[in-house]
């Protein structure tokens, strides 16, 4: 054997061992590291199991939604009162108050403000804190009944609010629970893996940290799976309230019918099914009649029994797959869906036969009766907005012709110029039938409150509209010539009541009437005038007739001709709403005028604001240049008066002193105070007169 041989064989095994020992030596360093990392990861998994609780973020939201739905119930069953369920005013302000500390606790605390950090959180927040200022406002008036304005606004103030803030709390809920259950199954799956078992290769101290950290995580582990049922059974609590919320919001509370949100929905269902098989989908626009006379004669607890009856018995008429809804007090809409002729026409007869039967209710029977209004898809529109609107079209026929009565959408139904068409249809046989009568406004001296003149003032009484204002049917009859005879009336009418007056023995007064373009314009005015004068025998001093500053300057020198051929009667001429036209000053002194009365709008800001007041000032002293009266009209507070007392305005009109009056009250008020106290230093109570 050589001596390299012996070399070779003297070093081999130390040579073999020596890499076996490092290898080894590698390994203990490699388990070592990875126990650590092993230690570190599961302690920071007990890091996260400790923070990991139901969260003060989601309690705050959680309690806030539980005393707004509180506060919820709580008013609904104030204004709902039963036997079995009340709440009196001083519950509901307490509820009230306990939402608002609740809501006050959203800005108190490092952890709530971080809750508004979150956009949506601080959003809705706001909107809350806003609803409820409103609502601390309105609550004091809430009033028990179910109609009650303030009741409605507090309710539209706070729905929207609701279901955002049960979403929201619903989401943190969500995500705390699926957290949760990622950090058991991971540190479940992983706590007997080999990287735990390596602190028992790497030291005693590593072992002892690991027992130590075991024991705590069981803990945390148990308290984190109640909490997860706690979550769990909450959500739960969540989901039930969801449906409860989205039921109500999709019923009419009273009918338990759909309102008019599911209406619209099932609507376009309809419409689109009818679309897709070429079918026919009918909406009957249904309206009580008489329901008001029972609220108010019965009570509205009457009033509710017996929508709630009709309720039923318009569910009885249709099939399952159409839909009945209540979108008004007394206004029903059908959704007909497959509905053909015969179909519609049979629904119909069921819904007539059904309302023509007496109605249980309270212990007695009462009738009511209906009119309804249909429009089809696809033949009278084709999105559900267009249906209803021709439905309610036909609706407002059917009641124009009379009650109880049927009527199918027509085209003409939603034109303007039927609609004109038929008021001024109405209008013509309104000056037959005795609609329309004259109010008396009074006219009076500023220097001592004496009544000296009335104003006629035209107004229609309709037989089912009621009462109709002027501004709606006077430019009407302008544009269709009926001012000509309706002018002719009123003229008779209030010469003849303020002779009626003189023969009573009352003071003498100036009757004022009004004419129109047309009537002005007339070839034949002055002579028509004159006969009126002497049929009614009026004395014609006592009559002023009032003219437009824009009627006046159509034609200034035919205006000139006709005024002074008035004026020769004995009549005299003011120029009514003075300062709103385009008179010219230059011909303003031609005029064979009497009195200028200055338009309201100039009355009302005169003692407020200086432009108005300056106009007012110039218009008196305008007229006082010219040798006129000037009348005030607008009058109604008591610095308004002081005002124009104050720089001397001769006479003054206005709700301060009376409104417009019928004429047997006028006459009462003429027997009894011909003339008012005026304030001097006395307060506006002392002398305001309505």
């Amino acid at each position: 054997m050589t001596a390299t041989a012996a070399t070779k064989d003297v070093h081999s095994p130390a040579l073999k061992r020596r890499p076996l020992s490092t290898l080894v030596l590698v390994l203990v360093l490699l388990l070592f590291l990875l126990s650590l990392a092993a230690s570190f990861r599961e302690l920071s998994r007990v890091n996260d199991l400790t923070n990991l609780s139901i969260g003060h973020h989601t309690h705050t939201l959680h309690k806030t939604y539980e005393e707004l739905d509180r506060f919820w119930d709580s008013l609904g069953v104030y204004v709902h009162p039963d036997p079995h369920s009340q709440v009196s005013r001083e519950q509901l302000q307490l509820n009230f108050e306990l939402l608002y500390s609740r809501l006050a606790l959203f800005e108190e605390g490092d952890a709530n403000r971080g809750l508004l950090e979150s956009p949506k959180v601080r959003a809705l927040y706001l909107e809350l804190k806003a609803a409820l200022a409103e609502v601390d406002m309105r609550l004091p008036r809430v009033d028990p009944v179910p109609l009650d304005p303030d009741y409605l606004a507090i309710r539209e103030l706070l729905q929207p609010i609701r279901q955002p803030l049960l979403e929201l709390t619903r989401e943190y809920l969500v995500s705390a629970e699926v957290r949760g259950d990622q950090i058991v199954r991971e540190f479940t799956d992983n706590r007997h893996s080999v990287y735990l078992a390596a602190p028992v290769i790497s030291g005693l101290v590593l072992l002892l940290l690991y027992v130590f950290q075991l024991r705590q995580t069981r803990q945390l582990t148990a308290a984190l799976r109640q909490e997860s049922r706690q979550l769990r059974d909450a959500n739960e609590r969540l989901f039930r309230t969801t449906s409860t919320l989205t039921y109500q919001a999709t019923h009419d509370p009273l009918t338990a019918l759909p309102n008019r949100t599911l209406l619209h929905d099932r609507l376009e269902q309809a419409i689109s099914q009818a679309r897709q098989n070429k079918g026919q989908v009918a909406v009957v626009y249904l309206d009580l009649d008489r329901l008001k006379a029972i609220n108010d004669s019965l009570g509205h607890k009457i009033g509710d029994e017996v929508l709630c009856v009709v309720s039923r018995r318009l569910s009885s008429c249709v099939e399952g797959t159409d839909t009945v809804a209540r979108i008004n007090s007394d206004e029903f809409i059908l959704v007909l869906n497959n509905a053909d002729p015969d179909t519609l026409t049979r629904v119909l007869d069921k819904i007539t036969i059904a309302l023509r039967q007496p109605l249980p209710v309270a212990g007695q029977e009462l009738f009511i009766t209906a009119s309804m209004g249909i429009s089809k898809y696809p033949k009278d529109g084709t999105t559900a907005e267009r249906l209803m609107i021709n439905a309610d079209a036909a609706l407002y026929w059917a009641k124009e012709n009379g009650h109880n009565s049927i009527q199918n959408y027509l085209a003409k139904m939603n034109s303007g110029a039927l609609v004109r068409l038929e008021l001024e249809r109405e209008l013509r046989h309104a000056l037959n039938r005795g609609e329309l009568e004259l109010f008396y406004q009074p006219q009076v001296n500023l220097e001592n409150g004496r009544i000296f003149g009335v104003e006629a003032l035209l107004r229609w009484r309709h037989p089912e509209r009621g009462m109709i204002s002027p501004a709606d049917f006077i430019p009407l009859a302008e544009e269709s010539g009926l001012i000509v005879p309706i002018g002719e009336w009123v003229l008779n009418t209030a010469c003849r009541q303020a002779k009626a007056w003189q023969m009573m023995g009352l003071p003498p007064l100036k009757m004022a009437v009004n004419l129109s373009a047309l009537q002005f314009r007339q070839s034949g005015l002055v002579a028509q005038i004159a006969n009126v004068l002497r049929v009614t025998g009026l004395p014609p001093q006592y009559l002023e007739l009032e003219l437009t500053e824009s009627l006046l300057m159509r034609d200034v020198e035919s205006a000139i001709i006709a005024m002074n051929g008035l004026r020769k009667l004995g009549a005299s001429l003011s120029i009514d709403d003075f300062g709103t036209g385009y008179s010219s000053l230059s011909y303003l002194q031609h005029f064979p005028l009497s009195q200028l009365k200055i338009d309201r709008s100039f009355v009302s800001d005169a003692h407020l604001k200086p432009g108005a007041g300056a106009i007012a000032r110039a218009i008196i002293a305008m007229g006082k240049s010219l040798g006129l009266r000037v009348l005030a009209e607008g009058i109604e507070t008591t610095e308004q008066l002081t005002y124009l007392r104050t720089h001397h305005c001769d006479q003054g009109q206005g709700y301060f002193f009376s409104k417009p009056l019928p004429a047997a009250d006028i006459t009462n008020l003429l027997q009894h105070r011909p003339s008012f106290a005026l304030p001097t230093d006395m307060s506006r109570e002392a002398v305001h007169h309505s």
